[in-house]
């Protein structure tokens, strides 16, 4: 607030009075105040509790699904197939040539010899006499 007064006197001597006017004015000076202040917070307290917490066993338990298993079966059927085979097999090519041999005609002729003579003869080659002579040479 302002506060404010205001005198005026005069004195016997012929003087004035001053008037004074005051006016308050507030300045914040840097000072520190301490004050306490209750506040309310929650305090944490640590209580144990047992929690019951099932155990969890598992047993094994096999159990049989059907499934589809494919088995092939062979049956033999009476069916004709056809299957083309190749084979190389030497087939003779037949090629006639010509080729000229003389020919040899035999004439037979009788000659009357006496036995005693063929006896005493030697011959070229040294075999045995009496043995039938061999005709013409074969031809090539």
């Amino acid at each position: 607030g302002r506060r404010s007064g205001a005198t005026a006197r005069r004195s016997d001597e012929g003087q004035e009075e001053i008037r004074i006017q005051y006016i308050d004015k507030y300045v914040d000076v840097p000072q520190v105040i301490t004050q306490e202040v209750v506040r309310h917070v929650p305090k944490t307290e640590i209580r144990e509790r047992e929690v019951y917490v099932p155990k969890v066993q598992y047993i094994e338990k096999i159990v049989e699904v059907p499934q589809i298993q494919v088995v092939e079966k062979i049956v033999e059927v009476p069916q004709v197939q056809i299957r083309e085979v190749e084979r190389q097999v030497i087939v003779p090519v037949i090629r006639e040539v010509v080729r000229e041999v003389p020919v040899v005609t035999t004439i037979e002729k009788l000659v009357e010899v006496d036995p005693d003579t063929l006896l005493d003869r030697p011959t070229a080659t040294g075999a045995d006499p009496s043995a039938p002579t061999a005709g013409p040479p074969p031809a090539p």
